[in-house]
């Protein structure tokens, strides 16, 4: 019997594992499996988030983007993160676990797109995102991975293939070298303290000519050394777990116990992100997992089973928004509602998205924040808004239907963000009905006792048509828009409505038309989705808005309504940036509350938008 392991029959395996169509390198004990760029994009976008989720969960006071020079522009914020362990895991805490939950999701869609699942047995978990640099140091430790090694050393399973992927950084000089034997002594086949114990007894190391690269997965039989070399203070960000295959050999023989717990089926993988979160108590800024070397996982995690008490579970396909939910909402007595709605409203009917369908939506939002085709507000430009009122003011010429006031964009969104769901609606224009009744209630109930109503952003006029049916007719109504096509629409309504209605070509920017408004003290200022365009130029606005002690009500995205400590609210926060939709407008009225120089009079999340994020905030304010 021989004293060495047949390497013979693990090269055997690896042709069979992996097909060598897909294969760019196809070595004994490495191949390298290509990857499609729509493949490598989805996880690629998946690992950014997560590591933005690291970053503003440990510096919140940092204003954090997502784009084309992420990883450039917090190189040196990434490298002091947390939860950065000395070999260089960048492990899940509590402030980020829906993010790495996420990514986990994807890795396992991406296998099962190219039928790997159908030869795994079991899976490491979770996959690891591991970032190198020259500047970590660590490289004198007795299991530092600049050393030539295997993992079955560090305790991984003889039979576990090593998995890689590079993700972003510098892989030529912190890179990878690969190393394979003629001979590996069976006494080696265990966790060393030390791995240069280990080195020793192999003997005709010979170095590959493959280094770790970007050219796609790379699988890496245990039984091939490698060695980790960091010749530059930049940083490399790359995927490594491990799988153990269905098809067995006889070297497959050492798995130590401290491991054993982290690898499990593909079935229970295919659960992460459905049914099941990976879940831990242990924050950014809280103590490491404590162990000599990383035998275990160096967090202490557990699994949440979203489906384990199906008695309590009180989520049916679908749900419905009714006179019980808006009256608990809005604050709505039975009298009120009465009132506001004396013939009762339309039971609106929707779904909330799960599993598969909720992943597909956070991956469309990534994919989304991460284009560079969004257009930025904020700027004085009124092509886009005189394109798209002209067409309404086209459609409305001969034939004038309220209907047909409804923007073109609510049309397109057939997903929505509702009280921390993604949900779809089943009612026929869902979206625009839920949308009049936000307006009627807001209308009716802070509305009745003004003199003089203001709309600012009045766009196609389907606030300004609403206002003109509830509201008396002794209240004076002046619709304004930045967009001359917007002026001749409001005529129409006029003349639809037989009610005068003063239109205003008013530039909120530059505040050119301001005069023509004659805001007074008996005027109150409203604005739908309007001034979210202005993005961090609101403050002459809203100066004068404080100098004329207005009451002011404002449907709009209040960027600091937004909740910092989940996954569902970052999305929309980060797309609320990259979107440079309303600034710390609201910031900017409590401030001047405190200093007695304005009054907050309400303040309401309805927790309402499209998918990317929520223009259904209310507040209601008056400079004092």
């Amino acid at each position: 019997m021989s004293d060495n392991i047949n390497l013979d029959n693990r090269k055997k395996r690896m042709h069979s594992l992996f097909n060598s169509d897909k294969c760019t390198y196809d070595e004994n004990l490495i191949k390298v499996f290509k990857i499609g760029d729509q493949s490598i994009n989805s996880i690629k976008n998946a690992v950014q988030y997560f590591i933005w989720d690291c970053l503003i969960s440990s510096k919140p006071d940092m204003s954090i983007k997502i784009d084309d020079n992420f990883y450039k522009k917090y190189e040196e914020e990434i490298k002091i993160l947390p939860n950065i362990t000395p070999n260089g895991l960048l492990v899940p805490k509590k402030e980020n676990l829906l993010s790495f939950n996420k990514l986990q999701k994807i890795i396992f869609q991406e296998f099962k797109k190219n039928k790997l699942n159908e030869k795994i047995d079991k899976v490491q978990f979770p996959v690891n995102v591991r970032i190198q640099s020259g500047s970590f140091g660590g490289n004198e430790r007795a299991r530092a991975s600049t050393k030539k090694h295997t993992d079955i050393w560090a305790g991984d399973p003889s039979g576990a293939i090593i998995v890689f992927l590079h993700i972003f950084g510098d892989f030529k000089n912190i890179g990878i070298d690969f190393f394979e034997t003629n001979e590996f002594p069976k006494h080696q086949v265990k966790a060393l303290d030390d791995y240069d114990e280990g080195v020793r007894n192999i003997v005709n190391l010979k170095e590959l000519k493959i280094k770790y690269n970007d050219m796609g997965w790379i699988f890496v039989d245990p039984f091939l050394l490698h060695q980790t070399y960091k010749n530059s203070d930049s940083i490399r960000i790359s995927l490594d777990f491990r799988f153990m295959p269905k098809e067995k050999v006889e070297s497959d023989t050492y798995e130590d116990e401290n491991r054993k717990p982290y690898f499990i089926t593909v079935n229970e993988w295919s659960e992460y992100g459905d049914t099941k979160i990976l879940s831990t108590k242990q924050t950014l800024f809280g103590e490491y997992k404590n162990n000599n070397f990383t035998k275990s996982y160096p967090v202490n995690v557990f699994t949440s089973d979203i489906l384990d008490n199906s008695k309590s579970n009180t989520l049916t396909n679908k749900k419905f928004i009714g006179e019980n939910y808006i009256k608990e909402k809005f604050g709505l007595s039975d009298q009120d509602f009465n009132e506001i709605f004396p013939n009762g409203v339309e039971i609106l009917e929707y779904s909330i998205l799960h599993g598969s369908d909720r992943d597909d939506v956070i991956s469309s939002i990534i994919d989304k924040i991460n284009s560079s085709e969004l257009r930025v507000s904020g700027e004085n430009n009124n092509e886009i808004w005189e394109k798209g009122w002209g067409e309404i003011l086209d459609s409305i010429s001969k034939d004038f239907h309220p209907n047909k006031l409804m923007p073109q964009y609510f049309d397109h969104h057939k997903i929505m963000r509702f009280e921390g769901n993604y949900i779809i609606g089943i009612t026929e224009n869902f979206v625009y009905k839920f949308d009049q009744i936000i307006r009627t209630i807001i209308l009716k109930k802070y509305m009745s006792k003004t003199k003089k109503l203001i709309e600012l952003g009045c766009g196609t006029g389907s606030g300004t048509i609403l206002a003109a049916k509830l509201l008396n007719s002794d209240i004076k109504l002046v619709a304004s828009d930045w967009a001359s096509k917007s002026l001749p629409i409001i005529k129409k309504i006029s003349e639809y409505t037989n009610r005068e209605i003063e239109a205003v070509q008013f530039n909120m920017l530059d505040l050119s038309g301001w005069e023509d408004l004659n805001v007074d003290k008996d005027s109150t200022i409203i604005s739908f989705h309007a001034l979210e365009q202005l993005g961090d130029n609101y403050k002459n606005l809203l100066y004068r808005l404080l100098e004329k002690k207005v009451i002011c009500i404002h449907l709009e995205p209040i960027y600091e309504y937004y909740n910092q400590d989940n996954l569902y609210d970052l999305l929309a926060k980060n797309y609320h940036k990259k979107r440079n939709y309303l600034g710390k407008y609201f910031s900017d009225i409590k401030k001047l509350e405190s200093q007695g120089k304005a009054k907050i009079i309400k303040e309401l999340r309805i927790g309402f938008g499209d998918r990317f994020h929520e223009a259904y905030s209310l507040l209601i304010w008056k400079g004092m």
